[in-house]
């Protein structure tokens, strides 16, 4: 893989990251009303498999947000 092809990749994963990371915002403050904007930094920086986790608490029926991503 070129170093060219390398930074591709990576700048999709970013993305793909950074779209989970939106949706999965979306989810909770429609189930669980405006997020502070500490909870939205730490969804924004999370990596996919933080972002694959939560979305997984959040679809089995985590109470609340601290419970999502506690």
């Amino acid at each position: 893989m070129t170093t060219a092809e390398q930074l591709e990749a990576r700048g999709e994963a970013r993305g793909e990251a950074r779209g989970r990371a939106g949706l999965l915002i979306d989810m909770l403050s429609l189930k669980f009303g405006e997020l502070d904007d500490v909870i939205k930094a730490r969804i924004e920086q999370a990596t996919a498999a933080e972002i694959n986790k939560w979305s997984a608490r959040f679809v089995q029926g985590a109470p609340d947000v601290d419970h999502v991503i506690g």
